[in-house]
Parts: C-alpha cells; sequence; structure tokens
C-alpha cells in the first residue's frame, strides 16, 4: 500500500524540481524528504528517483508515472476533504421550522430528540403558525421547512413549494363526556347528520374544515355549524361544554382515550373516517436539502410510527 503522505511528497519533488526545495515548500528537513522517499521507492518496488551525480531530484520514468497518479489521488482526496467540511458545517447552526398546532405540540418535540442524536450542534427554531404563513415564510426564505396538512393524494398544492408526505392521521369524534355516544365503539359519519358543529376557524376555512366538510358531503349532508374555533383546546372546551361535536385530527386528542366526567369522549369514525396528510414542505429550487432537513425528515416519520401513524396514504384514505 503507497502512503499517501509520500506521495504527496513525491509530486512536491516533481513540482519543485529537487529534494531541498521540496523540502522547504513542506516545511521539513531534506534528511526526512531523502527518507521518505527511500521509503516510497521500496512499497512502489521500483526506483522513483535518479541517483546520478548532478541529477537534482529529477523523477524516473516510475517516479513520473506515480507523480502524474499521485497528482489525480490527492486532487480527489482534497475534495473529499471539502465535501466532508461542507458536510460538517451543515451538520452544525441553525435550522428553522415552522410547524401548525397539532404536530407542534406532539409529534415535534419527540422528532427533536430524535434529531440532537445526530445533529448535535444544530439549533433548531420553531415557531407555531398557520399554513398560509408557513408557506409565505419558505417562499421569503424565513424558514428552512414547514409542516403543512392537506388533504390527501393533493399533495402541498403551492407553488415554490415541494411537499414530501410524513404520515396521514385519522379524525376522531369528540362528543361530552354525557353525549349518548360516549361509549359507542364507533360511530357512522351519516349518524351525524343532526348534530350541531364547531367546526372550521373564525378567520375562514382552514384545510381541516375542507377535509371534515368534503367527508360529511360524501356521507349525505352539510354540517350545521354553531361555533367556529380550531385550536384544539378552545374545540375540547367548545365540547366538553355541550354546544357541539366535533371531528379533529387524532394527535390532537392527546391519548386518545375517553377522557374522565365532565370532559370529553374520543370515539372512533365507522369506516371511511376523514384523514389528512401531514406534510414537510421545503422551498422548491433548492438544489440539495441540508442534511438536518432530510434528518429532521426522517426523524418526524419516526415518531409517526411510534404513534401508530406509520400507515400510508393509501391504507389511510382506505
Amino acid at each position: 500500500m503507497l502512503d499517501v503522505r509520500r506521495l504527496a511528497i513525491l509530486r512536491a519533488i516533481r513540482d519543485h524540481g529537487s529534494l531541498s526545495a521540496a523540502a522547504r515548500s513542506l516545511y521539513l528537513s531534506t534528511s526526512a524528504v531523502s527518507q521518505h522517499m527511500n521509503a516510497l521507492e521500496r512499497e512502489a518496488g521500483l526506483p522513483l528517483l535518479l541517483r546520478a551525480p548532478g541529477s537534482g531530484g529529477r523523477l524516473t520514468a516510475a517516479g513520473e508515472i506515480l507523480a502524474v497518479h499521485a497528482e489525480a489521488l490527492l486532487s480527489r482526496l482534497a475534495e473529499a476533504g471539502a465535501e466532508m467540511a461542507a458536510l460538517a458545517a451543515q451538520r452544525a447552526g441553525r435550522l428553522r421550522v415552522t410547524a401548525f398546532a397539532g404536530p407542534a405540540d406532539t409529534l415535534l418535540p419527540a422528532a427533536l430528540d430524535r434529531l440532537r442524536a445526530g445533529f448535535p450542534r444544530v439549533d433548531v427554531d420553531v415557531r407555531v403558525t398557520g399554513a398560509d404563513d408557513a408557506v409565505a415564510r419558505l417562499r421569503a426564505d424565513e424558514t428552512d421547512l414547514a409542516l403543512l396538512t392537506g388533504v390527501p393524494g393533493a399533495g402541498g398544492g403551492e407553488d415554490g413549494v415541494v411537499s414530501t408526505p410524513v404520515y396521514a392521521e385519522r379524525f376522531v369524534l369528540l362528543v361530552p363526556d354525557r353525549h349518548r355516544w360516549r361509549h359507542r365503539p364507533a360511530v357512522r359519519l351519516d349518524e351525524l347528520a343532526g348534530e350541531r358543529w364547531i367546526l372550521g376557524a373564525p378567520s375562514g376555512p382552514t384545510p381541516e374544515e375542507r377535509i371534515v366538510r368534503r367527508a360529511c358531503r360524501e356521507a349525505g349532508f352539510v354540517p350545521a355549524v354553531a361555533h367556529r374555533a380550531d385550536a384544539p383546546d378552545t374545540v375540547r372546551e367548545l365540547v366538553a361544554a355541550g354546544t357541539g361535536i366535533a371531528l379533529v385530527p387524532e394527535l390532537t386528542t392527546g391519548d386518545r382515550a375517553a377522557r374522565g366526567a365532565g370532559a370529553v369522549a374520543v370515539v372512533p369514525v365507522a369506516g371511511r373516517a376523514p384523514v389528512r396528510d401531514v406534510l414537510v414542505a421545503t422551498a422548491r429550487g433548492v438544489r440539495n436539502r441540508p442534511p438536518a432537513v432530510e434528518g429532521l425528515l426522517r426523524a418526524l416519520r419516526e415518531a409517526a410510527a411510534a404513534h401508530a401513524l406509520d400507515r400510508t396514504l393509501t391504507a389511510a384514505a382506505g
């Protein structure tokens, strides 16, 4: 095996024309350079330097051939070092994340714990916001990635944004703890037609509202909205107060089990339950996503699997 350090010395001798000049360029003694060349000749099995008086540091034919290969090898090693340095730089610094309330409260903390194992020097800046603001921040290069929600199969659907599915999440029914359905193993969507609903947001339709309305339409009715709210805590309080029912994504219910008295009950939806996609979005035009972005995507998928949300979009929609 040829020693890379000695190949670098051979190249220096070729470039500078003598052992002494190569030694000065490498901050070595001429004696050390000579010893390294003797060792390299033993490794190569051929003489690499002309030993005749007055030959200076001229290379033999074998030395010239080896110097050419040394040049190529050392150039590739320098490129590899530069790429490794760039990768190390990407594993440090700051990762800006924008998320909406559901994953930000549940999956994201667990995913960030997983991310730190592989990227201990990355500082993560998380902002919780709505989907429209998240997309605007991506386009303005104010965030590196955003967690978005969408209709199954539709993808991100935003100009200038590339979306990658993370998991699909079923909706479940929230009813007051005293409701007649509180102990039902499941409720069909068409049974909800005569109920008062808590749906949407005061500012306008959300992706979740559009998903629920489509599911209700397919079940043959239009929901009668009593209150508009989308903050999970507010929805729970309104349901607990008996003002209506709500279809919400699983993760917003916490442990997804029936609550105690005076609170709410969580009831599965029978058959084809509404589903939302949760996606990681990055700005279009970024050729290679930083490793920390890919690391967080993997960590989110692992956290989703731990919450039993690792089913595919097709399976979830069925």
